[in-house]
């Protein structure tokens, strides 16, 4: 099976434009389940680390409008950083200014 890269990234930002991509579900939700929250960081992840584990400038910039988007960086979205970058095998610049900032946020 093959994918087209730049359809799944048209995906992405479509899903990001309407609002209905996970993280905006999420960041909408007054409560949600464990599962949910499991399902919503592997799925980050897998996506994130796809292209050879490389957290390029790109996924950096989804990574903090995502992460900022309601205005506060909670534990889950804490832990997803911290895992991301302990898994990657490379990052860029960028994640490196991020992580700090999100981590440390308050």
């Amino acid at each position: 099976m093959t994918f087209n890269v730049k359809r799944t990234n048209d995906k992405c930002e479509s899903f990001l434009a309407r609002k209905t991509h996970p993280t905006s579900l999420r960041n909408q939700a007054k409560s949600y389940v464990k599962p949910f929250t499991e399902l919503y960081i592997d799925s980050i992840k897998n996506d994130m680390l796809a292209e050879e584990g490389y957290l390029n400038p790109k996924k950096a910039k989804w990574l903090r409008q995502a992460i900022f988007a309601d205005g506060r960086v909670d534990k889950d979205e804490k832990r997803l950083l911290k895992e991301l970058k302990a898994e990657a095998k490379q990052t860029s610049p960028e994640i490196e200014v991020l992580y700090p900032a999100a981590v440390e946020y308050m």
